[in-house]
């Protein structure tokens, strides 16, 4: 007979690694689903305020990243779009009801220093 914490522990999904996480962001194509993904690569410590950088963002989360979208006074931000934007769109611009997270960065050092998710009201 089993008890029930094995019971529980077979509902639960197996636990990803960090590189895990990484990959299965890279190759997912759900909206929802990379931004699932986007806070567990946070929560897990993949990226962390005042450790990580622009660089880091950038080789995570590819080509849904658009870095440098204003300088001022030695700050930065960029925009990772979760939501598959329209071919026409330019480089940086979110769509209005897309999920995304805007991260924050020194734009000399490109550390990141702050991020918010978008919809978090939702």
């Amino acid at each position: 007979m089993a008890t029930a914490g094995a019971c529980m522990a077979q509902d639960q999904p197996p636990k990803i690694s960090k590189l895990g996480l990484v990959t299965s962001y890279q190759h997912e194509t759900a909206e929802l689903v990379k931004r699932d993904l986007a806070l567990k690569i946070i929560d897990s410590g993949v990226l962390k305020i005042g450790e990580s950088t622009a660089e880091d963002i950038a080789r995570i989360f590819g080509k849904d990243w658009a870095p440098d979208l204003k300088v001022t006074g030695g700050e930065s931000y960029g925009i990772i779009s979760f939501a598959k934007q329209p071919p026409e769109t330019p480089a940086g611009h979110v769509a209005g009801d897309g999920w995304y997270m805007v991260v924050y960065y020194n734009a000399t050092s490109k550390k990141v220093f702050d991020w918010d998710l978008s919809n978090v009201h939702k």
